[in-house]
């Protein structure tokens, strides 16, 4: 019966270990295919990421590749730096949160490199699918209206146009031609292969100081412009950074073009929702507290251990007694006495009782003072007497005869 319990306990055990084990791989292979971070991440490893470019990046001599996962406002400089936005959703519209702008300029102004791909879309999110209207749908659109118009009277907002010098604009025509390559501005090398494009999304009503680098359809699709001591470069697609582009289309010198000539890489994740928020343990192995933590649990282990094992075994005796539980015969009555046995000697007892008394009188008891002077010569005659005649009991009766 015993051999069928442990039999039962290891194959149990084996069948948990393996489970555990199956969830963790599960797991593992997720984040290693990279499924489980947005579309365009620099953590996705398949198609639809940009880990390919991240890598390629980092393995140059002459590159650090690196991620942010902290907010725009707190990065302090972008000198000698790219940063890549990839995937940006935010230009939807001609009205964009300021502070996303003021972050974007203060990188440029620093001495960066900011480059913003936009995510590809194949229609104008603003406008509406073809059907008819109806008066709720009037009613939705004059709502909406009055949205967007609050929503650029609100000073957390400002025009993209007025900002930045250029608008968005979208080419929803439908081409015959499925080669939709990308043509580059007088001066600018041609792209080595076909690009596919993948966006209706262009660059439109551009300011004096913005450099068309490459076409879509006759509309500006990259361009460049000079901001303080760096430069901002827009893409309307975000797809030759994608890790199928780097495999069938690998454009290696639109590339380079976006890196420029720094030294450094880096890949935003905050805009995909990905932070990394510091605790006790980037701490403990930012300043190599690992001895000072396994030191502590290790205290906390012994002292859990002391307090719940007894290393020397109780006495026999000791254990028969606390069975038996503790009781005493006396009562309050006989401690006193015992109490007052040790303290007063026999002679002194009635005396001392007297003086006690005699205390008693003092706070407005009226009392015969021929009883008084009595019972004061019955204390004088008890205490002349030898010690062994002397019985504070005897004139204790005494006294009481004295009614």
């Amino acid at each position: 019966m015993l051999i069928n319990k442990r039999l039962r306990f290891i194959f149990s055990t084996l069948i948990i270990f393996v489970f555990i084990m199956g969830v963790v791989n599960l797991f593992l292979l997720r984040f290693e295919a990279g499924d489980v971070y947005p579309v365009y991440s620099s953590l996705r490893s398949n198609p639809l990421g940009t880990r390919a470019l991240y890598e390629s990046f980092d393995n140059l001599d002459n590159i650090v590749a690196g991620r942010n996962y902290h907010p725009l406002s707190k990065i302090k400089s972008g000198k000698d730096t790219t940063f890549f936005y990839l995937g940006a959703k935010i230009f939807t519209s001609d009205s964009v949160c300021k502070d996303f702008l003021k972050s974007f300029e203060h990188i440029a102004k620093s001495g960066g490199r900011l480059v913003i791909a936009f995510f590809p879309v194949m229609k104008d999110p603003q406008k509406p699918l073809y059907k008819e209207k109806t008066p709720e749908d009037s009613e939705k659109s004059n709502l909406k209206e009055k949205k967007d118009n609050c929503r650029e009277k609100d000073e957390r907002f400002v025009s993209l146009a007025e900002r930045w010098g250029i608008s968005i604009g979208y080419d929803e025509k439908e081409e015959k031609s499925k080669r939709n390559t990308l043509k580059a501005e007088p001066g600018i090398s041609e792209l080595n292969d076909f690009v596919s494009w993948r966006t209706v999304k262009y660059f439109d009503d551009l300011a004096d100081y913005w450099k068309t680098i490459y076409t879509f359809r006759g509309h500006p699709v990259i361009i460049e412009r000079k901001f303080g001591k760096g430069t901002i470069v827009l893409s309307s697609d975000s797809y030759l950074f994608s890790n199928e582009a780097l495999r069938g289309q690998r454009q290696t010198e639109l590339l380079a073009r976006f890196m420029g000539l720094n030294r450094k890489a880096v890949f935003d994740e905050t805009h995909f929702g990905i932070y990394k928020n510091p605790g006790i343990v980037h701490f403990v192995k930012k300043y190599r507290f690992h001895w000072f933590v396994a030191g502590i649990a290790l205290l906390a282990v012994m002292f859990v251990w002391k307090n719940s094992v007894c290393f020397v075994p109780p006495h026999e005796d000791g254990m028969e007694e606390s069975k038996e539980g503790f009781a005493s015969d006396k009562d309050y009555t006989q401690g006193l006495i015992g109490l007052l046995r040790r303290n007063i000697p026999k002679r002194d007892i009635l005396k001392v009782c007297v003086e006690e008394w005699e205390k008693s009188i003092e706070h407005g008891r009226i009392v015969n003072p021929d009883k008084l002077a009595r019972i004061k010569e019955v204390v004088e005659r008890k205490e002349t007497k030898g010690k062994k005649d002397h019985d504070p009991a005897d004139g204790y009766k005494t006294i009481n005869k004295f009614g």
